[in-house]
């Protein structure tokens, strides 16, 4: 983290307008439906919370790219160590996780620009296999692990 607090706060301050203010993705929601979205739900649950959901629900597997899941700059300065943990098992009530077809990816992304949101493909839906991981999360580094499903604890200290 920096080592200035005035850097810091400065630093968290959009982190936390973004907290205080969420904005619903509702524009979204209808741009995920009119252009082919074959799951959609929010990520209140933190990605390795909600994913395996769909996963389930589907059929399928999963492998995604620890580098391509969004996250804020300001994230990854106040929290080095953190932010993967934070990025993919804290929750986000407004954000939205969907599935849609490689072929349908590029003329979402334009419709949903259109409506001031950006989406971002952060990994593949592959065929579920027996005996094979459900989910896989590749990282920075190039290495592949076994993602745990895990949800953020609304309860938890």
């Amino acid at each position: 983290p920096p080592d200035d607090p005035r850097r810091a706060a400065a630093t968290a301050g959009p982190l936390l307008d973004a907290h205080r203010r969420p904005e619903p993705r509702l524009a979204l929601g209808e741009v995920l439906l009119r252009h082919g979205a074959t799951a959609a739900m929010d990520l209140s649950d933190g990605l390795l919370g909600d994913l395996p959901k769909i996963l389930a629900a589907s059929g399928v597997a999963a492998r995604v790219s620890l580098a391509a899941v969004p996250v804020a700059a300001a994230v990854r300065a106040l929290f080095p160590d953190d932010w993967p943990a934070l990025a993919t098992r804290g929750g986000e009530d407004y954000e939205l996780l969907f599935t849609v077809p490689a072929e349908r990816f590029a003329a979402l992304s334009a419709a949903a620009a259109e409506v001031g949101s950006t989406v971002t493909a952060i990994g593949d839906v592959t065929a579920s296999r027996p005996g094979e991981p459900t989910l896989s999360l590749r990282s920075e580094d190039g290495s592949v692990t076994v993602a745990e499903a895990g949800a953020f604890d609304h309860f938890s200290g």
